[in-house]
């Protein structure tokens, strides 16, 4: 073909790329514009999202990271609180008092508050005041924006990378209009940075390696994925796999700078994390005792209070653990059976106490999910909260089922002939990266896979196995050359639109709300096939 010919067919192909763009973002920016929640109040739509809301508005309106004014608050008509969300945690503050928090990491809420706090100094609008005004503009904001730049990114790497029209196309469809990464666009949640940042650490790494670009860049793809780490803390396996190709394809150099972009995030995440919660580790790793106080082996049945009260008065164990023999003291049950808590309401502090075979455990208070009324009891949860049961069904309904990566965009079952394709390429950098994005892909699954039952919930009430979406650039890139393969056979190209055509009817599905079920879940159950 000639050189005018194929600049023709660049031209033709970048005014498609710019057309695609404009559908996805003018889509995007449509839902946006009317979002509301199923009661009509605010532009939340999910437990998830109020998380972060509260936070970025308790940091610009009340200067803490606590909650409490925000889950607390009522509507004047119906009085109901449509801030309150079941996604938070509760444990002692800088004021000695028990407090309400978010359970999400505060680095990305505490950037997003940074964009409201502009938005209310230049418009004098705040959240509580005009909710959806302020929602719906901080939502277009951090979110359609971020996106046009990710189409951006990604339409770019398809145009270097695919090799035919047909191919180009498909996955530059598959990008704007045809994953699950799009609902999540109308809301807050962390799986949209996550991604975001995986693109910009895909695009880096390969520039590096192509040799297209300084090893300085390895800054940028540090900071991007740390960042999708520090949203999506799985995705640490794949920070740690670009540093290796880096080191493997461009030495010392571009390693180090990586190295630096990672310890500026992990400095951001650490310290915003201390900050707000006197903790280094996030506040949903909170969920047991802390540090043994004392074994109590002499008592077969409960510890009483003359039991406990000596053992916390010995001030040799610390000024944490030591209190006024007058102090008040109580001893509650907790929803889960071999826990007891001890409360010095005086004092704000909580204790643990654990049974060990026939005796108990006193240790410093670490659940942080165990507060009154918490949603997180066994007789709140209710459907795929509940927990899968078996590991091999959740295997399955993950990625073939109602849940499932490949039955809700068949897609990427290309994505796998695709890597195959890449680890058959002449270039030693892209077989490296196919493995990688491979090995990490393979990782988290099983991680998800082997959490324990609370945890086995396909990600709670969402469109998708949401937990893997921060993939979704890597599986578009390993999907081009099976784009193009596919793209010499008529048969082929048939059943690739028929696949992104499946995506897209899953996308449209969830387009109304991320924080709903899959509709292939919402027609089984129509049908009865779900004990849930």
């Amino acid at each position: 073909m000639s050189e005018i010919a194929q600049s023709k067919e660049r031209q033709l192909r970048r005014m498609i790329y710019l057309l695609l763009t404009v559908i996805a973002t003018t889509m995007i920016c449509g839902r946006i514009a009317v979002v509301r929640s199923s009661t009509g109040e605010v532009p939340f739509l999910s437990a998830n999202d109020r998380s972060r809301w509260c936070t970025i508005s308790s940091l610009v309106d009340d200067g803490t990271y606590a909650i409490d004014r925000q889950v607390d608050y009522r509507e004047p008509v119906r009085k109901r609180r449509v801030w309150y969300t079941i996604d938070m945690v509760r444990h002692r503050g800088e004021d000695g008092q028990q407090h309400y928090y978010s359970s999400k990491p505060p680095l990305y809420p505490t950037m997003l508050a940074g964009v409201y706090a502009a938005f209310k100094t230049l418009t004098g609008a705040s959240l509580f005041g005009e909710p959806f005004m302020v929602g719906r503009w901080l939502l277009v904001l951090t979110n359609a924006l971020p996106m046009v730049v990710y189409f951006a990114i990604m339409l770019g790497l398809i145009e270097r990378y695919g090799k035919t029209n047909f191919g180009r196309l498909l996955a530059a469809s598959v990008v704007t209009c045809g994953t699950l990464l799009v609902p999540f666009a109308i809301s807050l949640s962390n799986h949209l940075p996550a991604a975001i940042s995986s693109a910009v650490a895909l695009v880096c790494v390969l520039a590096i390696c192509d040799r297209r670009s300084s090893p300085a860049l390895g800054f940028v793809a540090g900071l991007a994925g740390g960042f999708a780490a520090a949203n999506e803390l799985p995705a640490l396996s794949m920070a740690c796999l670009w540093g290796a190709l880096l080191l493997w394809s461009s030495g010392l150099r571009a390693t180090s700078m990586y190295a630096l972009g990672l310890m500026v995030v992990a400095v951001a995440f650490f310290g915003t994390n201390y900050y707000a919660h006197g903790s280094l580790r996030p506040p949903y790793t909170h969920r047991g005792s802390g540090p043994e106080i004392a074994r109590i082996e002499s008592v077969a049945d409960a510890p009483d209070i003359a039991t406990i009260r000596p053992l916390l008065i010995q001030g040799d164990r610390g000024d944490d653990v030591t209190i006024d023999g007058e102090t008040a003291m109580e001893i509650r049950e907790t929803t889960k059976p071999d826990l007891l808590e001890v409360w010095l309401p005086d004092s704000q502090m909580r204790y643990a106490i654990n049974r060990d075979g026939a005796g108990w455990i006193l240790g410093q208070w670490d659940d942080w999910y165990e507060y009154p009324g918490t949603y997180w009891q066994p007789k709140y949860r209710a459907g795929v909260d509940k927990g899968e049961r078996s590991r091999g069904l959740y295997a399955f309904h993950a990625t073939f089922g109602h849940h499932g990566i490949f039955s809700l965009t068949p897609i990427w079952l290309l994505s796998i002939v695709g890597c195959l394709c890449w680890i058959r390429s002449e270039t030693v950098c892209y077989r490296n990266l196919a493995a990688a994005i491979a090995i990490a892909t393979l990782v988290c699954f099983a991680f998800y896979i082997a959490r324990p039952l609370i945890d086995r919930n396909y990600g709670g009430v969402s469109c998708a196995f949401r937990w893997m979406l921060w993939f979704i650039p890597l599986w578009i890139w390993l999907l081009l050359p099976a784009a193009d393969w596919i793209s010499n056979h008529p048969v082929g190209r048939v059943l690739g639109c028929g696949m992104l055509a499946a995506g897209l009817f899953s996308v449209v599905s969830a387009l109304e709300n991320p924080w709903q079920h899959p509709w292939i879940y919402r027609y089984w159950d129509y049908l009865g096939w779900l004990s849930y």
